[in-house]
């Protein structure tokens, strides 16, 4: 009988400890991953587009390498998913809910082949790195997580990795809002330049630097995703103060969330302040509820205090919205009203742009500006070359007197309307150039001697078009920071890609990037950067693999946050976890919110997928 016992307890001691090695995957993942930077020179495979740089090689800091170590992950967690069901002959748990994931991935695999550019659907698109293998990456975490979770101490373990990251992350966040940041200082610059030549190190320019109110990306690139991770890790860390066992835990849990917080502002992410009210209001209604159901379960008194129950719950979802809201108006104050800026550029619709029309052709360039038309070419006399202006009436030209404009060396069309035009023209290499600046924004021409056409000349040298694309939510291109152009641009293309889309990570061929004028009225900023996301994870998603993939990813989203409701509807079957479950499911919920003006990327996503898988293992557990 002595020996029995040892073996049995050998056998439970070696099965806990497979237990561990699996989770070893997802550990690295929560904690470890998102920290990951370092310097690589990449091909762009661009560089033939007039509206990118020449540069065949350009530099990637961040998403490369991040996208590098998730495969090695996911192949790490297929392998082992592998040995479960070849060798162990084991199962996957309920293995129907993720038929909406495969066909997703069916239909992912597809796109790529099919995709306009396989190069980058294939290898992925320069800062971006969501290839294909990525997106099939994404859906091996969700299923390894669902799988391989079975205890709670499995839950709790992930949970403290989980917090680990977010509390490294938040000390780098922090420290780039007291000036102290880590990727500018010389161990930082020598991490992230660590081979390659030493003008990368010199050349290294920090968009989000110090000096900016809005500095906080901690090693995630950029503000925005800052705002997307601290939304999906505030809900665990929060929940986690109040269900984790140990002292320790719950003051590491505490202190990782204070940071988040003060992160989440520093990084000046205004949607994720508004999704922060939504989810501390619903974290502050399910949190309390599970405790109170719980401490009433234990006496027997859930029956006779439920009103009292619901108004408990609302009290404490109202004061939570209350202290945030007070938080964001602190904040308001202080950045000198830029919430209520954002508010109110939001809810704005321009009715006319001065630009409203701008073309090269033949005999010149013809602009329409604040409802005037006019042509401009380049005209030679007494051997210097000068722009020409002429107003277009009537079907008839009227040569326009111009003015001399000594403070910035150009000439200046007659009229107060028009004070924001300047006209110059200059020779280059045998070339004639014609250049107007509109609104602080440049524009060049080239003129053909020969036969007295003239071509546009973008930012990069190249020769190229301009071209009114399709388009919605017109006069409201300046929404949310130029969302509204984007998008307006974006959802006219989706009838096209109905099926399989344009490729994974090919958003930035998709994209009517010709459109020059439209992209130059929405701002100064916005006419030199290039178009390379959706700034929306389901039009991104709708774009790049079809619509009918972005229907499977919805399908398998709302499967999750029913059955997580009806879970909570039935609170007495809330068990041990129903707090990290909370944790989790707001998490959830609160990305796939903020999916609605970020998108999805490398640097974040691997996170949520496996978090939404711990979910689907917790609420199974809650089930069985």
């Amino acid at each position: 009988m002595g020996n029995t016992g040892n073996i049995k307890a050998k056998m439970k001691k070696a099965k806990k400890q497979e237990r561990k090695i699996r989770l070893i995957p997802p550990i690295l993942l929560f904690s470890l991953y998102p920290l990951l930077f370092g310097g690589v020179k990449v091909r762009a495979f661009l560089q033939k587009y007039a509206w990118f740089p020449s540069g065949e090689m350009q530099y990637d800091f961040f998403m490369y390498v991040k996208s590098r170590a998730f495969l090695v992950l996911a192949i790490w967690m297929m392998l082992i998913l592998a040995d479960r069901i070849l060798l162990q002959r084991r199962k996957l748990t309920e293995w129907k809910r993720f038929a909406p994931l495969c066909i997703y991935a069916a239909l992912a695999m597809i796109s790529a082949t099919l995709s306009v550019n396989r190069q980058l659907s294939f290898t992925g698109m320069w800062e971006h790195y969501e290839h294909v293998w990525v997106l099939l990456g994404y859906m091996a975490a969700a299923i390894y997580c669902a799988n391989i979770v079975e205890e709670r101490e499995d839950i709790e373990l992930l949970a403290m990795a989980l917090c680990t990251g977010a509390f490294l992350q938040s000390l780098i966040g922090v420290g780039q809002i007291v000036g102290m940041n880590l990727l500018e200082s010389g161990i930082g610059k020598t991490m992230l330049t660590m081979g390659l030549d030493a003008s990368a190190k010199e050349g290294l320019v920090f968009q989000f630097g110090a000096g900016s109110r809005n500095c906080v990306y901690m090693t995630l690139y950029n503000p925005n995703y800052v705002g997307v991770y601290t939304i999906l890790l505030l809900p665990v860390t929060i929940t986690m103060m109040f269900c984790m066992k140990k002292i320790w835990q719950r003051i590491m849990a505490g202190t990782t969330s204070g940071l988040l917080l003060i992160c989440l502002f520093g990084s000046g992410s205004r949607t994720g302040m508004a999704v922060g009210i939504v989810l501390i209001g619903m974290g502050g209604w399910l949190v309390s509820g599970i405790y109170m159901i719980q401490r009433r379960i234990a006496t027997g008194a859930l029956e006779k205090s439920k009103r009292w129950l619901r108004i408990k719950q609302w009290s404490v979802a109202a004061a939570g919205i209350i202290a945030l809201l007070a938080a964001i108006l602190v904040y308001d104050i202080a950045e000198d009203g830029a919430v209520r800026k954002t508010i109110r550029q939001s809810l704005r619709k321009v009715e006319a742009y001065h630009l409203e029309e701008l073309y090269a052709g033949e005999h010149g360039v013809y602009m329409t500006y604040c409802g005037a038309e006019f042509r401009i070419e380049a005209r030679q006399a007494d051997g210097i070359w000068l722009p020409a202006v002429y107003r277009l009436t009537d079907g008839s030209e009227q040569p326009v007197e111009l003015k001399w404009k000594e403070a910035f060396g150009w000439y200046r069309i007659p009229g107060e309307e028009f004070r924001r035009i300047g006209l110059m023209v200059y020779e280059n290499d045998g070339q004639i150039f014609l250049y107007v600046d509109c609104q602080k924004i440049s524009w060049y021409f080239v003129k053909d001697r020969q036969t007295d056409t003239y071509t546009y000349v973008t930012q990069y040298g190249k020769s190229d078009e301009i071209v009114d694309a399709p388009a919605v939510l017109q006069g409201r291109e300046k929404i949310l920071s130029g969302r509204g152009y984007i998008w307006g641009r974006t959802i006219p293309l989706l009838p096209k890609y109905l099926l399989w889309g344009s490729g994974p990570d090919t958003f930035v061929l998709a994209f009517p990037q010709r459109d020059y004028r439209m992209h130059a009225n929405t701002g100064v900023r916005a006419s030199r950067e290039i178009v390379s996301k959706a700034h929306n994870m389901y039009l991104q998603t709708a774009v790049q693999t079809g619509m009918l993939s972005l229907l499977c990813l919805l399908v398998f989203w709302i499967i999750y946050i029913r059955e997580s409701i009806m879970i909570y509807r039935r609170s007495e079957r809330a068990g041990k976890c129903g707090g990290l479950r909370s944790g989790i499911f707001l998490g959830v919920i609160g990305y796939l919110l903020m999916g609605m003006l970020n998108d999805s990327v490398v640097a974040v996503a691997p996170v949520f997928w496996g978090m939404l898988g711990i979910g689907i293992a917790i609420n199974r557990q809650t089930y069985h």
